[in-house]
């Protein structure tokens, strides 16, 4: 056993410095490049084997508190994985995005066992921590592995099998992993093949059975390759609202439709287009299939450039509160919440056709829980644009907080939007400040310049989303914010992100849908609303 271990510090080291390689293979390579980034990002020595790292019990409340609505969900399939690996000494585990064991489940009788391994709930199976492992690298590369004896980095692990596949929230957001482990097995790797389909097949199951969740009150439409099977097992689901635009799309939808279009290197954004534009199928055909409220034996297909696969379709519709499927066909019209001024948004349009499909998008997405990201120009009318979508909402009577992000000073930005208590600092107000995101609680927070934020502050920003509180210089404890966040930038954020200089996670909490507001010089109307004010 020693020399066994003393040939795998060797090879890690050979390897992950890059002073030699092992044959290749598709799955080598991605744990040979984790081997290297343990080494020269994290500084992990393979020749000193770390002790599971076991996070106190209040720290692991918390991680498990920021997405407590999924757990429950997870639960679920959690307890129907394990049914069938029990039998087989595995055990199944749930990790959150930083890694961290927020469930699981394991014989009782393993416990002392399972605890020594790192097997157990609050363990950091972060890369950073751990090293190559299941969890840690399931996260990187955001895909279904099997790390497998001495896949593992550190040495201590080398006993273990790990079969983990990553979860999404229905936004794209990474969630967490899926973990089946086991203390002992095979040696092949093979062995493990039909687990890691099992732990892929589950996380697949509790992402869409979350989906379903999040848009209860949205019709679903579900689309497979087997015609008997697509109302239980549709591998794309999109919902959508009775415009069929999109408001959800799940992975398997992403993955095949959300793929770079030609000649594009970034993904294409499915939240707020029109479902129709994706597949070669007409308004009334969609609704003629919502009215079977059953599959069809007829395919649809794929327009290109998003895709040329058939698919057959079946729509779910709406669920009321007591759960049961709503009976009518959706409303196409209603009347406006009090205080919406129904014209706010149609006074920008004019007669240009690009602005008249951007607000005909706005309007759909204005009381949605998608996060709205405006891009544009300087001088093209974000802040303009913003208010509008403000006046036309829900929150039309309530705050609307524009911050500057480039234009005050990066010393004072962080007060500006957290606020401080009393005597927090020299110069300060005697009685605290409330800070610009708490003043926006309810209403709408506008982030014009989001791109000039300064990368401390927007990992400070990310939490305050995540968890839906804000923490005031020189506070104990944090206060609750009910935000609504519309940003506008005039960079080119993928440059940003891959310069260092914009956080890609927070981007994607911003940019649910993109809101891309062409230069005056291209509009054909010329009767702006008050073009003095525009920014």
């Amino acid at each position: 056993m020693a020399n066994a271990l003393t040939r795998h510090i060797d090879n890690v080291i050979a390897v992950g410095s890059g002073a030699s390689t092992l044959p290749h293979s598709d799955a080598a390579s991605m744990f040979h490049r984790s081997w290297a980034r343990c080494i020269s990002q994290y500084g992990l020595d393979p020749t000193q084997p770390k002790r599971a790292r076991i996070l106190p019990s209040e720290v692991v409340r918390r991680h498990q508190q920021r997405m407590d609505g999924f757990l429950r969900v997870a639960r679920s399939g959690m307890e129907d994985l394990y049914r069938r690996v029990a039998d087989l000494a595995y055990m199944v585990l749930l990790t959150d995005a930083d890694g961290i064991t927020v469930d699981y489940i394991g014989n009782a009788a393993t416990e002392p066992q399972l605890r020594a391994a790192g097997l157990i709930l609050g363990a950091d199976w972060s890369e950073a921590n751990a090293g190559t492992c299941g969890v840690g690298t399931s996260l990187i590369e955001r895909k279904a592995i099997t790390c497998h004896h001495a896949d593992h980095f550190d040495a201590t692990h080398i006993g273990l099998t790990c079969s983990s596949a990553p979860l999404f929230a229905p936004d794209g957001e990474l969630l967490g992993v899926l973990d089946v482990s086991a203390l002992q097995s095979p040696s092949a790797r093979e062995s493990q093949h039909l687990v890691r389909q099992l732990v892929a097949m589950y996380a697949q199951m509790i992402e869409d059975a979350n989906f379903l969740s999040s848009f209860g009150r949205h019709w679903i439409l579900r689309l497979g390759q087997a015609c008997g099977l697509v109302e239980v097992a549709g591998e794309v689901m999109f919902a959508f609202d009775e415009d069929a635009v999109i408001v959800g799309a799940n992975s398997g939808a992403r993955r095949r439709f959300g793929a770079p279009s030609p000649g594009e290197a970034a993904p294409t954004s499915l939240l707020g287009r029109n479902l129709l534009e994706l597949l070669d199928m007409g308004f009334d055909a969609l609704w003629a299939l919502a009215r079977a409220n059953a599959p069809t034996a007829r395919e649809v297909v794929g327009r290109y450039p998003f895709h040329n696969e058939r698919f057959f379709p079946a729509v779910m519709p709406p669920r009321t509160r007591a759960g049961t499927a709503a009976a009518a066909m959706p409303v196409r019209t209603a009347a406006p919440a009090a205080g919406v001024r129904p014209g706010a948004l149609d006074r920008l349009a004019g007669d240009d056709p690009g602005m008249q499909t951007l607000i005909s998008h706005a309007k759909r997405l204005v009381d949605s829980q998608v996060s709205l990201l405006i891009q544009g120009e300087t001088g093209a009318g974000k802040e303009v644009l913003a208010k509008a979508l403000r006046d036309h909402s829900a929150r039309a009577r309530k705050p609307f907080v524009a911050v500057n992000c480039a234009s005050i000073p990066e010393t004072l930005i962080e007060s500006e939007l957290f606020g401080y208590t009393p005597g927090c600092f020299t110069g300060g107000r005697s009685k605290g400040m409330k800070g610009l995101i708490a003043q926006s609680d309810g209403g709408t927070l506008f982030l014009d310049e989001i791109g000039d934020m300064p990368l401390h502050l927007q990992t400070r920003f990310l939490r305050v989303l995540s968890e839906s509180h804000v923490l005031p210089l020189g506070a104990d404890q944090p206060i609750a914010v009910k935000l609504n966040v519309v940003a506008a930038t005039h960079r080119d954020l993928r440059v940003a992100i891959e310069r260092g200089q914009f956080r890609e996670d927070l981007y994607y909490r911003l940019s649910g849908a993109v809101l891309r507001l062409p230069p005056l010089r291209e509009r054909r109307d010329m009767a702006l609303p008050h073009p003095h004010h525009l920014r």
